[in-house]
């Protein structure tokens, strides 16, 4: 987490709390980049903003370093049957990936850049292998959770007793839900079936998938209770297949892929959680109902923009 003295707006100044929450995916991450930086396309429209104090890098560089690098922090070792069993076993015997590569290129990006020095509040969530137990921001990495939008809110807590809350959620795609497997089947496997199944990795696949629904249906339903439906959205696509799929297939043909994936989920409906079908969304206006993701983020662009100017003349007032 930033100390308050990098922030050049505080929510405190404002009437809202602004939460932006991106999943981890490995090369997957392409998807909320892409969607990131038309978010920032559309906040650059409605804000001239000057050069102090700005990040070093925009949203669209995000896309860029992806493609750029992920062949060289994922090497792929050839295609076929061959090669997918020489990876699975190198993945028993160590890391599939030393990381040579990845921290080297941070070093000199980041140089002594430190997570302290964010112009926002910046919130990790690890779990630390060592006593089993979730790890404050200040400890050393471990084993990474996907709940990040649950916990910023659950860290912003005591501030939306007073502040209206609005969240942005960026999945990085799940791969398509399949019923390739029964109860019955399940109950006779061994470890090995577990790990790997017919092409699929079926312990990790519902791990992943469990705790994203397990965050996702909470957050929906706590806006819900607050009839503020509109103030959360979640973009994430439900329907990978093939390499796609994957985290670490960094083919260019895959890359791009993924960026069309991204390109493409911006014009898909945005998606209402079961939680929220309910009465109350049947109150709401239909083109609320029909609204795409594309269009919800304009919505929320604005929505910031708005805040972001209220903050700067409170700003100024007190000065």
């Amino acid at each position: 987490m930033a100390s308050n003295s990098a922030h050049n707006l505080p929510h405190e100044l404002g009437k809202m709390v602004t939460v932006l929450s991106i999943d981890g995916g490995g090369i997957r991450s392409i998807i909320p980049s892409t969607i990131l930086a038309f978010l920032e396309s559309k906040l650059q429209d409605l804000d001239a903003l000057g050069n102090n104090n700005r990040p070093l890098f925009a949203a669209k560089d995000i896309t860029e370093f992806y493609l750029d690098n992920c062949p060289k922090i994922f090497p792929q070792n050839g295609t076929g049957y061959i090669s997918s069993i020489k990876g699975l076993f190198g993945a028993i015997r160590g890391p599939k990936y030393d990381g040579r590569y990845l921290h080297a290129k941070v070093e000199e990006l980041l140089s002594d850049m430190r997570i302290d020095q964010a112009l926002t509040d910046v919130l990790r969530h690890i779990f630390r292998l060592t006593t089993l137990k979730p790890k404050t921001p200040r400890e050393t990495p471990g084993v990474s959770i996907s709940s990040m939008t649950l916990m910023a809110i659950a860290h912003m807590s005591k501030q939306i007793m007073t502040q209206e809350l609005l969240v942005i959620s960026l999945g990085t795609g799940a791969a398509k839900c399949n019923e390739k497997f029964s109860a019955a089947e399940a109950s006779k496997w061994g470890v090995f079936e577990w790990l790997r199944n017919s092409g699929s990795l079926p312990l990790i696949d519902t791990l992943c998938q469990a705790s994203m629904d397990m965050v996702e249906i909470p957050v929906s339903s706590l806006f819900k209770a607050y009839n503020c439906e509109r103030n959360y959205l979640r973009i994430q696509d439900h329907t990978l297949m093939g390499d796609a799929s994957s985290v670490d297939i960094a083919t260019e043909e895959n890359l791009i892929n993924l960026v069309n994936i991204g390109e493409d989920l911006l014009k898909k409906p945005v998606s209402w959680s079961n939680s929220v079908q309910t009465k109350r969304r049947e109150m709401m206006k239909e083109e609320e109902i029909q609204e795409t993701n594309e269009e919800a983020l304009i919505r929320f662009a604005k929505i910031l923009s708005d805040e972001h100017k209220l903050r700067k003349a409170r700003l100024a007032g007190d000065h």
